[in-house]
C-alpha cells in the first residue's frame, strides 16, 4: 500500500467515526444527567419518579449518571409493566428485598465481632472493615431497591 493510498484509507476511517453533540444537561436529585435520558425519566408516573430518585440517591456502583438513569430507569418502567401482566411481582420483589436486607443485617453483625476480636491485629481488623464498609453500602441500596418497590407497589406516597 502506497503512502497515498494508506493516507486515503485513514481519511475514509475518520469520516466513519460519529459526530458527538453536546447535549444539554439537567438535574434530579443533584445528580446531572443528559438531556436524551430526560424522556426516560419523564415517562415514568409519580410512583416511578420517585423510586427512581430514591435508587439515583442510593449508593449503587459508581458510573455514569447516565448510565445510571437509563438503566433505572428502565428498571423502574419494568416493574410497573410487570405488576401490571403479573400481579403479585412486586410482592415478591419485596420479599426477596427484605429477606436480603435481613441476611446482610447478619453479616454486618458478625463483620463487627470480627472487627471487635481483631482489633489488636491491624492487618486483619483493617480487612473486616473494608468488607464491614462494603455490606453496609449493600444494605443502603438494597433498602433504597425495597422502598423504591414499596412505592412502586403503593405501600409508601410519593411525594
Amino acid at each position: 500500500m502506497s503512502l497515498e493510498q494508506n493516507d486515503q484509507s485513514q481519511e475514509s476511517e475518520q469520516d466513519q467515526k460519529p459526530i458527538v453533540v453536546e447535549s444539554e444537561d439537567f438535574e434530579i436529585q443533584g445528580v446531572r444527567l443528559q438531556k436524551q435520558n430526560e424522556a426516560i425519566a419523564e415517562s415514568l408516573d409519580s410512583k416511578g419518579r420517585k423510586a427512581l430518585e430514591i435508587l439515583l440517591t442510593s449508593p449503587y456502583e459508581e458510573g455514569l449518571a447516565t448510565d445510571r438513569v437509563s438503566l433505572l430507569g428502565i428498571l423502574v418502567k419494568y416493574y410497573q409493566n410487570a405488576e401490571i401482566q403479573n400481579p403479585g411481582c412486586l410482592d415478591e420483589k419485596l420479599n426477596e428485598a427484605s429477606a436480603k436486607i435481613i441476611e446482610v443485617q447478619k453479616e454486618i453483625a458478625t463483620l463487627e465481632k470480627s472487627v471487635e476480636k481483631y482489633s489488636d491485629n491491624p492487618n486483619i481488623s483493617v480487612t473486616f472493615k473494608g468488607i464491614l464498609d462494603q455490606r453496609k453500602d449493600l444494605l443502603k441500596s438494597q433498602e433504597a431497591f425495597l422502598k423504591a418497590m414499596q412505592i412502586l407497589k403503593g405501600e409508601e406516597k410519593a411525594v
